[in-house]
């Protein structure tokens, strides 16, 4: 609390002294930034703080390249007006609208693009590169390591994830697995008995608290994602932690009817899974949609098995579940496809709703999760369903994810030629 206290008044000393001076028009100073997401004022406790770098390149380009671990994301979409400006992060919807004030942005993130209702309260703060500079003790134990995350603990909806952590001096970093996907390049620090993470990429946006126990569990945790996501959770070392097989999730239903689709691309072509396009091939169906974050990093990896494998008979096609607007909709998976390079087939499957989706996938059940890839047989049979993503935060976990499907392809690919 002594710690929150301390934050807060830094914070509001800075806030003051933003409003001292003016900016100049159509500018804000370059260098490091500590960039603030509030999803609620009255809990300063679980403000998003990340790091970022504003500076220009050899052509004069304006860049914001926000850092979380060795994760670097380069945002080269800025415009103003007056002394507002305006940052789209790359691949997903996500906008930042800021005024600056001196040393000081005050503005607003929509995690959707301004099209959508949702919006955060915006901070940044320059030349702070401390990720959390309230919190300044010697860290009361290393956290280093793989650990037993339970959500939710004693509740109905009560889970299992899997926190894989590196702690040097009191600057952690690391991800967290879950079955539905891992929560990516998480950052922080460990300040006396406080343990803190926290992750904005334009897709993903999250806070972990958590207090460190004298025997080195951490207790009393919370995390929260969005003004609707939010979890209690505790934690333990627990080096044999493992989550529930990927591929043992979703299934096809008994007697389910061959699967099929057909959905506009995004020149607004039919394409269903009976076309020429998908005969006699190996089919990998992805489940995803453009705000995913998860999907982002396992489209880049479809891609270069699509660039390996098409010659040999390999055909992917994503799903995408977005808004109920099909020409908004049609923007935005554009917009994924060109930053990300993928050059497989992209199709509009309506609005991303739990309804839509089991109606769109009828003839699965289980644990859908986005991503879900479905891989089918060249005689057109699921083979395989894969729940979930673990990406490149996750270490040896998506190594091992490359080596596995990369296998599974092969051996799709060598039947019944």
């Amino acid at each position: 609390m002594k710690r929150l206290i301390q934050f807060t008044i830094i914070y509001c000393l800075l806030s003051v002294a933003g409003f001292s001076q003016n900016n100049v028009s159509g500018s804000f100073p370059t260098g490091d930034w500590l960039g603030v997401i509030s999803f609620n004022s009255t809990e300063p406790c679980l403000d998003v703080q990340f790091n970022f770098r504003h500076f220009s390149d050899y052509g004069n380009k304006e860049i914001v390249e926000i850092r979380n671990g060795e994760d670097r994301i380069s945002a080269t979409e800025l415009s103003w007006s007056g002394d507002t400006v305006l940052i789209r992060l790359p691949v997903h919807q996500a906008e930042i609208q800021a005024i600056c004030r001196n040393d000081t942005l005050y503005g607003t993130l929509y995690p959707r693009g301004k099209s959508e209702n949702r919006k955060y309260i915006f901070k940044a703060f320059h030349n702070i590169t401390d990720r959390f500079p309230a919190f300044n003790e010697s860290p009361a134990c290393d956290v280093t390591g793989r650990w037993k995350i339970t959500e939710n603990p004693g509740k109905e909806d009560e889970s299992v994830m899997i926190g894989i952590f590196q702690q040097r001096g009191s600057k952690v970093t690391g991800t967290v697995l879950t079955t539905t996907g891992d929560y990516r390049y998480l950052e922080g620090k460990v300040s006396g008995s406080n343990f803190m993470l926290s992750c904005f990429d334009g897709g993903f946006c999250m806070a972990f608290k958590a207090e460190i126990t004298k025997g080195c569990n951490l207790e009393n945790g919370i995390f929260q994602g969005s003004t609707t996501w939010k979890s209690t959770w505790r934690a333990e070392k627990d080096d044999t932690a493992e989550l529930p097989d990927s591929y043992s999730l979703v299934r096809e239903k008994s007697g389910a009817a061959p699967f099929g689709f057909s959905f506009p691309d995004i020149k607004g072509n039919i394409v269903s899974l009976g076309d020429e396009q998908f005969r006699n091939k190996v089919v990998i169906v992805q489940i995803m949609g453009t705000w995913c974050a998860n999907c982002k990093d396992e489209t880049i990896l479809f891609g270069e098995f699509y660039k390996k494998y098409r010659s040999r008979g390999l055909e992917i096609v994503a799903l995408c579940f977005e808004s109920k607007d099909r020409g908004v909709s049609l923007k935005r998976i554009q917009r994924f496809i060109d930053h990300t390079g993928a050059v497989y087939t992209f199709l509009y499957a309506g609005e991303a709703t739990r309804n839509n989706r089991n109606n769109v996938l009828y003839d699965l059940e289980g644990s859908i999760a986005y991503p879900t890839s479905i891989f089918i047989g060249r005689n057109g049979k699921i083979r395989k369903v894969h729940s979930g993503f673990s990406g490149p935060a996750t270490g040896k976990e998506y190594i091992n994810y490359i080596d596995n499907t990369t296998r599974m392809i092969e051996q799709l690919l060598d039947e019944n030629q």
